[in-house]
C-alpha cells in the first residue's frame, strides 16, 4: 500500500515538472471579506474604505460593481442574531463610488522576490433621513479587466479568482418585522390556471420579503398546494401575493384554504373558505354577416344607378 501511494506521488511530481503551464493565474481579492461600518446616523455622508489585494506582477484595472447582498449572509457565524433586526430596503442608491474602476499597481517587497499589490478603495455611503432602523448589507464585487495581450499561456488562457466584500452597517432603532393577512381572494379560472390573491400588509417598521404558501382542501382532502413568488413589502404597504395552481385540480364549489406568509424571521397564518367559480368560456369573435353585407352593397349600387340616370 505504501509503495502504491509513493508511486502516485512520484507520478504527480513528474507531471508537474514535465508538463508546461498553459494558464496564467491571477487572484484579485479583498483584505477583508466583511467590513462592519458600525452604527451610522441618518442624514449623514460617510467615507468607507476597503483594500484590494492581488498576486499579479502587472498593472491592471479593476472594475467595481455594487450589488445587493444575499440574505444568506446572516447564516455566517457571529451574524445569526442580526437576522431578526435587519432591514431589506434597497440601499444601492446610497452607495456612491468615486470611480467605476481603479488601477492596481504591483509592488516588489525588497529582495524577497515576493510580488503583489494592495490598493485602497474609498467610496461614499449616503444615509437618508428616512433610513429604516436595523442592520443593512450590500456588496462590492471587484472584477479585473486585462488587456487582450496580457493573457498568459500558449493558448492565451487567463484564470481569475474574484472575492467579493460585504459591507454591514446599523441604523439606530429596532427593526420590527411583522405583518398581517387581511384576506384571501379567489380569481377566475383562466388559461388553465387558478390563482388566489393573498392581501398581506406589512405592519412592522422595516422592508421585508414576503412569500405566501397555501394548502387547499375540499371535504377534508388535500387538493393542491403552492407558493407565490418573493415580493418586497415596505412598512405599512399592502401587497397582493398571487399563488398559482393548476385549474385541473378544481371544480366549482367551496374550498378550505390554509395560508401562511413567511418573511424570513417570522410568519403569520390564516384559515379561510373560498368559492371557486366555473371557468368562463373564451369570448367568441363575432363575424360579420356576409349576406347582409352583400344586400347593402347591391342597394347602394342600385341607388347610384338611379341617381346617375336622373342626372
Amino acid at each position: 500500500m505504501q509503495s502504491t501511494l509513493l508511486g502516485i506521488c512520484y507520478f504527480i511530481i513528474f507531471i508537474g515538472i514535465v508538463l508546461p503551464v498553459t494558464t496564467a493565474q491571477s487572484h484579485v481579492g479583498v483584505a477583508q471579506t466583511v467590513v462592519d461600518l458600525g452604527e451610522l446616523d441618518r442624514g449623514t455622508d460617510n467615507i468607507a474604505t476597503f483594500f484590494l489585494v492581488t498576486s499579479t506582477s502587472k498593472s491592471f484595472l479593476v472594475s467595481l460593481n455594487k450589488e445587493p447582498a444575499n440574505i444568506d449572509f446572516f447564516s455566517r457565524r457571529g451574524y445569526e442574531n442580526h437576522l431578526y433586526n435587519h432591514s431589506e430596503e434597497d440601499v444601492m442608491g446610497w452607495v456612491e463610488l468615486f470611480s467605476n474602476s481603479v488601477e492596481v499597481e504591483p509592488l516588489s517587497e525588497g529582495g524577497t522576490g515576493l510580488i503583489g499589490a494592495q490598493k485602497e478603495v474609498k467610496f461614499i455611503l449616503n444615509i437618508p433621513e428616512d433610513a429604516e432602523s436595523g442592520y443593512h448589507i450590500f456588496r462590492i464585487k471587484p472584477l479585473p479587466v486585462f488587456p487582450s495581450g496580457d493573457v498568459g499561456g500558449p493558448v492565451g488562457a487567463m484564470v481569475v479568482s474574484v472575492t467579493t466584500v460585504t459591507f454591514l452597517f446599523n441604523i439606530e432603532g429596532k427593526a420590527i418585522r411583522d405583518g398581517i393577512i387581511l384576506d384571501v381572494v379567489p380569481e377566475e379560472i383562466t388559461n388553465g390556471r387558478f390563482i388566489t390573491g393573498t392581501y398581506f400588509q406589512n405592519t412592522g417598521t422595516t422592508t421585508i420579503t414576503a412569500v405566501a404558501s397555501q394548502r387547499i382542501h375540499k371535504n377534508g382532502e388535500l387538493v393542491a398546494e403552492s407558493s407565490s413568488s418573493k415580493t418586497l413589502v415596505n412598512p405599512g404597504e399592502i401587497k397582493v401575493l398571487k399563488t398559482p395552481f393548476s385549474a385541473n385540480n378544481f371544480s366549482e364549489g367551496y374550498y378550505d384554504v390554509s395560508t401562511s406568509v413567511n418573511f424570513l424571521s417570522d410568519s403569520v397564518s390564516k384559515n379561510s373558505t373560498i368559492l371557486v367559480s366555473a371557468a368562463l368560456p373564451p369570448p367568441v369573435e363575432e363575424k360579420p354577416n356576409l349576406l347582409w353585407l352583400l344586400i347593402i352593397v347591391v342597394v347602394i349600387f342600385i341607388i347610384a344607378i338611379i341617381i346617375y340616370k336622373i342626372s
